[in-house]
């Protein structure tokens, strides 16, 4: 499928715009207040999860650093045949998928005013609350 350069000069043209645009005083001092979040981003963010990615994909032991070898996705396959960490993951879905929903729905009918029970005792705010809640 053939390109058609006439069709691309608006976008070229555009993205040539941006670019000079990078030279302006405005766009330099933008720049220089963003650049702050862009280090800390970088260093704080960006970096660790790179390393914990490439680290993933070998066998480094911290206790021997020199004796490191790439075994690619090796280590996920291992970890995806272990029945404790298969456990641990049922436990933790069923955790989220239960009481996340039954919490905000609690929450949901407590802020509307339905009282609600908790535990086995029966629990209406106080009309103070209330007005309160409503700006009363």
């Amino acid at each position: 499928m053939p390109v058609d350069l006439v069709a691309c000069l608006p976008v070229i043209a555009f993205y040539l715009r941006i670019w000079r645009g990078l030279t302006d005083r405005e766009s330099l001092n933008g720049l220089l207040f963003v650049s702050p979040f862009i280090v800390g981003f970088v260093l704080f963010q960006a970096l660790p999860m790179v390393a914990s990615l490439l680290l993933s994909l070998t066998d480094f032991d911290p206790r021997e650093p020199d004796q490191i070898s790439f075994i690619g996705i090796d280590n996920y396959a291992n970890m995806l045949s272990d029945p404790i960490l298969l456990h641990s993951l049922f436990v933790t879905a069923r955790f989220a998928l239960l009481v996340v929903p039954l919490t905000l729905f609690r929450h949901y009918l407590r802020r509307h005013h339905v009282p609600y029970l908790q535990g086995q005792v029966y629990i209406e705010p106080h009309p103070r609350e209330l007005m309160l809640r409503n700006h009363v």
